[in-house]
């Protein structure tokens, strides 16, 4: 089994809609190791993020999803720790939407056992 260090996001925009913005390669397990979102603009932005079990959108999330809700203040940088060390299977995906377009940035790295 091969370890890589990998970049899974970087300067990722959350939407004003729900979006998948990574699905996890299939044959594929990955340990998320450091998570951040920045706000890039000059006032408050709020956000969904999720861990999903599959690649459905999520619209009412399961027991099984990690959800995490945020308001961020101006140009602020949040640790999403929640995220730090959670498993992802083949399939698994993280999703997010924020209530204003472009101007929240997702960063997430992991590593992945191929």
């Amino acid at each position: 089994m091969a370890v890589t260090n990998k970049l899974f996001l970087t300067g990722t925009y959350l939407t004003n809609s729900n979006a998948i913005l990574k699905t996890i390669d299939v044959n594929t397990t990955a340990r998320i190791t450091q998570a951040t979102i920045t706000n890039t603009s000059s006032s408050a932005v709020s956000f969904n993020l999720y861990l999903c079990t599959n690649s459905t959108i999520v619209t009412d999330p399961t027991p099984t999803t990690i959800m995490i809700n945020k308001t961020l203040g101006a140009y602020e940088t949040y640790s999403l720790y929640q995220l730090r060390d959670q498993i992802l299977l083949a399939g698994y995906t993280i999703q997010g939407f924020a209530s204003t377009t472009n101007v929240l940035t997702l960063r997430v790295n992991g590593v992945e056992f191929v």
